[in-house]
């Protein structure tokens, strides 16, 4: 089964948060650290999340670049506490690459390999590994992490230690609105993350989004359909993969109600996300 989420910043209420999910089918919830990443969440969010049968995963700050080597060694200290936290919760770590500066991709790259490697390897050493680090699509052209970036890093690591975070409202704003669009725009998506990487569990981010010139403004609500995610779950429900789908939108809580509404029947839903593609004038009309 599908699990549907939301995204929210750390904070000290997080249980009352927790028990306000819990009269929603919402069940995980991805903690957004602005710095500090804390060795381990309290014992009680941890046992209460549990009991709700609400799954957590956590987001790394968005301070990472690689652009030279005070940078460098920071960000890995941001993944090597990412990944401590990780494996208290055996979850996913998510996090962001940072920004290209004046260098190019493969410039960065072996730096970026290294950082990761480093911060996998300080949590074999410090006893048995259970969580895993997901490389999330950023939203602008600026910042490293195309669909193809992302491949290329997680192709370097088991999918027991790095997976692809696919935020569907990121793919859609930093293609300036061009891409997904249609259901075989998901479909290439997901047939490159079985194909490329062997995945069958996935993990992905959706909203809907602002843009202009390819790079993100603000999130939406995924009822603005832009991207159009009933096509996506009409591939998903066809595909019959396990994925776990966050909503990062600014009242994620009834976007998650819907797109559970719209996951039962996608293809009532094609022509409303088409019609709200027209009107939205963020885009034109489907291919």
């Amino acid at each position: 089964m599908p699990i549907f989420g939301v995204s929210a910043l750390w904070s000290e209420t997080a249980d009352n948060y927790l028990r306000e999910l819990s009269s929603s089918s919402v069940k995980a919830v991805e903690i957004g650290f602005n710095s500090r990443v804390p060795r381990a969440l309290p014992e009680n969010v941890v046992d209460l999340a549990k009991s709700l049968d609400i799954r957590l995963s956590i987001h790394l700050p968005f301070f990472m670049s690689w652009i030279d080597s005070p940078k460098t060694s920071q960000s890995t200290k941001y993944l090597t506490e990412g990944a401590a936290l990780a494996n208290t919760l055996d979850t996913v770590a998510v996090f962001h690459l940072g920004y290209y500066g004046q260098r190019k991709f493969e410039d960065l790259r072996p730096g970026i390999l290294e950082g990761i490697k480093s911060a996998i390897d300080s949590t074999r050493s410090s006893g048995s590994k259970q969580g895993l680090f997901g490389i999330e699509t950023s939203g602008k052209i600026a910042e490293i992490g195309s669909l193809q970036e992302i491949l290329a890093i997680a192709k370097e690591f088991s999918d027991t230690d790095v997976i692809p975070i696919v935020d569907w409202s990121h793919l859609y704003a930093r293609s300036n609105g061009q891409f997904p669009r249609s259901e075989d725009d998901y479909r290439s998506v997901i047939d490159a993350l079985e194909s490329e990487l062997r995945l069958k569990r996935f993990y992905f981010h959706a909203s809907g989004i602002e843009f202009e010139n390819h790079q993100e403004k603000r999130h939406l609500s995924v009822k603005t359909c832009v991207p159009p995610l009933p096509q996506l779950l009409k591939v998903l429900n066809e595909i019959g993969c396990e994925y776990t789908l966050i909503v990062e939108s600014p009242n994620p809580i009834p976007d998650v109600l819907w797109l559970e509404d719209v996951r039962k029947a996608p293809e009532a839903w094609l022509e409303f996300a088409e019609e709200r593609l027209r009107r939205s004038g963020l885009q034109q009309t489907l291919a």
